[in-house]
């Protein structure tokens, strides 16, 4: 369900649906234990190491939230689905959207938000909040509390600073240490959501991906409005889009578009070009975005130019498109219900796709890529200096 790489390359973590915690010493090529988590875990798992690969999070939305001890291979139950960290919120929101363990490993960011059940509550997602709570590891405690809009997506950036995006693609930063209450707004967007029917509404916004030195931003959105003439048809024409930004000092340098693929019905079009997928490679050399027609495309970030797009399937949506890190000019992603994983280089020099993957990670340095096969119930390992 879910694999990771520790921060030094030198452990890897995998979790599988039934629970069990795997930590490998890749060097070594050898277990180092085993852990049997209370709960199964689903698609939506995810795991992650603080600097120091001592303390490993793993976490599922409707599962609950674990840390494990490296050394002594002993796991502690943050919050769980049955027991909520605090008794304070309505039913709906029981849901976690983001969670993400500081670098020093003792305390953990958590965006908690609103669960909707669409068409019924779908009208009542724009003005819905999200807690955002920082939790102390040992003491079990919420140091912080906000309701800022739905967050959408967050990025911890270093030394107590964050990003956070809202539905409507608005930007926001932080601090964890002089209180997020003082959330400023960097970027606040005009545009509410539309909608195409009247239970179908646009959601994919407010992605986001940020460079590994943290001067450059991508932020998905959507260009344009939905206008219809007197017989209700869509007369204009509505596209998902990546807006790019410097950090320090922040500016917009640009808008990116997505390649679009025509339906014969334009509501359908105009739907299908939301993005669901966006990231910057980690020099911020490059973007990726991906799209739910099934478009991959990538651009060079200087020259703002469309370098290659990747035309899948029109079901076959992407999802997790990742660069590696270091200075290979690598991506990865996933892609439709089958799970297909495609391995890409933009110098052409080896490329090639596995069906049946669930996840995957790359290693620190970028020369080991971890590929989680579900019919194999493995996780292969591709060393590229090989």
């Amino acid at each position: 369900m879910a694999v990771c790489y520790s921060k030094s390359g030198k452990e890897l973590a995998a979790v599988d649906s039934a629970g069990v915690l795997a930590i490998w010493d890749i060097g070594q090529k050898m277990l180092i234990g085993k852990i049997q988590l209370p709960y199964q875990m689903n698609e939506h798992a995810q795991l992650e190491w603080d600097s120091n690969g001592k303390i490993l999070l793993c976490w599922s939305h409707d599962v609950g939230a674990f840390v494990i001890d490296r050394l002594l291979m002993k796991q502690k139950t943050i919050f769980s689905k049955s027991e909520e960290l605090l008794q304070l919120h309505p039913y709906r929101y029981l849901s976690t959207q983001s969670l993400r363990i500081l670098p020093d490993g003792k305390s953990l960011l958590r965006v908690q938000s609103a669960i909707f059940n669409v068409p019924d509550e779908v009208r009542e997602a724009v003005a819905a909040s999200s807690f955002l709570e920082v939790i102390d590891i040992e003491k079990k405690k919420v140091l912080k509390l906000d309701t800022p809009k739905y967050i959408m997506d967050i990025k911890y950036v270093k030394e107590g600073q964050f990003l956070a995006t809202d539905w409507d693609a608005s930007l926001y930063s932080g601090s964890v240490k002089d209180a997020s209450q003082n959330m400023q707004v960097l970027r606040q967007t005009n545009k509410q959501r539309q909608e195409l029917y009247d239970n179908l509404t646009m959601i994919y916004r407010g992605l986001m991906g940020l460079s590994a030195d943290g001067k450059y931003l991508v932020v998905s959105g959507v260009s344009g409005e939905f206008k219809y003439d007197k017989s209700g048809n869509v007369i204009n024409s509505v596209t998902g889009v990546v807006d790019v930004f410097h950090l320090k000092p922040f500016r917009k340098l640009n808008t990116l578009s997505i390649t679009k693929i025509d339906y014969e019905d334009q509501r359908i079009s105009n739907l299908f070009s939301q993005l669901n997928t966006i990231c910057i490679s980690p020099d911020g050399t490059y973007i990726a975005a991906g799209s739910l027609s099934g478009i991959v495309q990538i651009w060079d970030r200087q020259q703002m130019q469309s370098l290659r797009v990747i035309e899948l399937k029109h079901e076959d949506t992407p999802r997790d498109i990742r660069f590696a890190p270091g200075d290979r000019p690598c991506f990865a992603f996933i892609a439709g219900d089958e799970s297909v994983f495609y391995y890409c280089d933009l110098n052409k020099k080896q490329e090639f796709k596995l069906s049946s993957v669930e996840t995957f990670d790359w290693s620190v340095d970028g020369k080991q890529l971890a590929v989680a096969r579900k019919e194999e119930g493995a996780v292969l390992l591709f060393d590229f200096n090989e």
